[in-house]
């Protein structure tokens, strides 16, 4: 036991909590504000400096690692308090990728 490394804990974000207060970063802050919702809008319009789409992916049809209108929608929609809108899937997560649209 002496020889044992402090226990990992592992935590998820609360639903829209994509980025942390300093801005478009990772890790997140445990909390949903006005940041969030902008970097879901941020990511949408493919701005400077913006967060990662895969971190801005919110919309619950499934995985495709692009930020659109809808993805932004729900980044409002926690921003206003508002609860993920699905029952939490049991499938894979890495079964729920979206078809590629270039094949």
């Amino acid at each position: 036991p002496a020889n044992f490394s402090d226990p990992t804990e592992m935590q998820s974000a609360r639903f829209g909590d994509t980025v942390n207060y300093a801005g478009f970063q990772y890790p997140v802050d445990n909390a949903v504000d006005i940041i969030d919702a902008l970097a879901g809008i941020a990511a949408f319009s493919n701005a400077v400096n913006k967060p990662s789409k895969s971190r801005t992916d919110l919309a619950t049809d499934c995985i495709d690692f692009h930020a659109n209108v809808d993805d932004s929608l729900m980044s409002l929609r926690a921003f206003s308090g508002g609860q993920y809108p699905e029952s939490p899937s049991t499938v894979d997560p890495c079964d729920s990728f979206c078809p590629d649209p270039g094949h």
